[in-house]
């Protein structure tokens, strides 16, 4: 009970828009937001369509991504589910949800996946937005559920992981981790890969363990916790793990970025890093949101700083997103900012919608989907 008191205490104090890094330096020492310098367009940005798909409560942040499945692209928000034409934005079906959403959206097998603040994992058709089933785990889902060969997994905040039926939602097995006194609110998706589901907890370690039956793998330790007070002994992967061939990619709030070999756990490269935003990874780059807001460019086979973009910190950056040529990041004040692969440079930037952007942007079938706070639902292209 005390450790939950303190998760929801430091939730509050950590509210706002640049929440994680102006409460850690105090409020006097805090990282002004940067000013926006002007940009000379070397791309022309060009809005495809969008959509409005319900606000997310300002006072409770929840991670609502959309995702991307056969050609349809699947949202929530406002206690909704949509399913819309990913080309075109033309609405599909859309379903109400007596359920508080806290966690989504995850898509595969037919089905399209949230979670609940009271611990419920929903499926619903993808073709008409029906209810297939709903299942009862023990505490609230913050992360996008994920499906793979029959099985969805859902990771709630207490620590566990669930493995549950596709077809009905019955529980397979449960991985439990315990989690430290001290975390921030949230938690980094699993990724499925090879029979495999990784996921990072609030400890600094990530963890494999099997789809079938949930049997563990590997566990290494990312990052060591440090210091005297829980507070300075934060080391939560609240970000996605990211998977390139046979490597893992995550990265560690006050620890570290790390390379981690898929097939056996064995850490490859780690840099001294502190990120809550997220990664992204392409072939030949290690892409960071720092925790000032400072965008990375790092060589995935060593680590070593290819670039480093510093024009945008205090601005409360989500993750990168691998787009085309570019690195594309949202911000507090709704701006979505473009930058060169290669180089770092910002080469455009456009408002998306003022109520802020508080997840990284979504790419795929040749566009670039922003969802805002504020519910606004963007799809974006590039015309060079």
């Amino acid at each position: 009970m005390i450790q939950l008191v303190l998760v929801v205490m430091l939730a509050a104090l950590l509210g706002g828009c640049s929440w994680v890094s102006d409460y850690l330096a105090g409020d006097d020492n805090a990282t002004p937001p940067a000013e926006l310098e002007n940009v000379t367009p070397v791309i022309k940005l060009i809005r495809a369509w969008d959509v409005k798909v319900g606000a997310v409560d300002k006072d409770n942040p929840v991670r609502m991504t959309p995702s991307l499945c056969d050609g349809k692209l699947f949202a929530a928000g406002g206690g909704g589910v949509f399913a819309f034409d990913a080309a075109s934005g033309k609405s599909i079906w859309k379903t109400s949800s007596k359920a508080q959403l806290s966690g989504g959206v995850g898509c595969g097998d037919d089905l399209v996946l949230v979670g609940s603040e009271k611990g419920q994992v929903l499926a619903y058709h993808a073709a008409d937005g029906k209810l297939a089933w709903k299942a009862q785990v023990t505490s609230e889902v913050l992360a996008p559920p994920r499906i793979a060969d029959g099985i969805v997994v859902a990771r709630t905040i207490d620590g566990k992981v669930f493995g549950l039926d596709a077809k009905d939602g019955s529980r397979h097995w449960v991985y439990d981790r315990s989690t430290p006194v001290l975390t921030l609110r949230g938690s980094g998706s699993v990724v499925i890969s090879q029979g495999a589901v990784i996921g990072g907890f609030d400890n600094g370690k990530l963890v494999a363990v099997t789809l079938a039956e949930g049997k563990p793998l590997w566990e290494v330790g990312v990052a060591v916790p440090k210091g005297r007070s829980e507070l300075e002994r934060m080391v939560d992967i609240d970000s996605d793990p990211r998977i390139v061939g046979n490597h893992v990619y995550v990265a560690t709030y006050q620890g570290r970025v790390a390379s981690v070999a898929l097939d056996t756990g064995n850490i490859e490269w780690v840099r001294d890093m502190s990120s809550y935003a997220g990664i992204d990874v392409d072939d030949g780059r290690v892409y960071l949101t720092d925790d000032q807001s400072k965008v990375l460019g790092l060589d995935r086979n060593d680590s070593s700083i290819t670039w480093s973009q510093d024009k945008l910190q205090g601005r409360s950056l989500t993750a990168p997103t691998v787009f085309d040529d570019y690195i594309v990041v949202g911000d507090f004040d709704g701006y979505v900012h473009w930058l060169s692969r290669d180089s770092g440079a910002i080469v455009a930037r456009e408002r998306s919608d003022n109520s802020g952007i508080m997840l990284a942007p979504l790419a795929g079938d040749g566009l670039l989907y922003v969802q805002s706070r504020g519910g606004v639902l963007t799809a974006y292209t590039v015309k060079k």
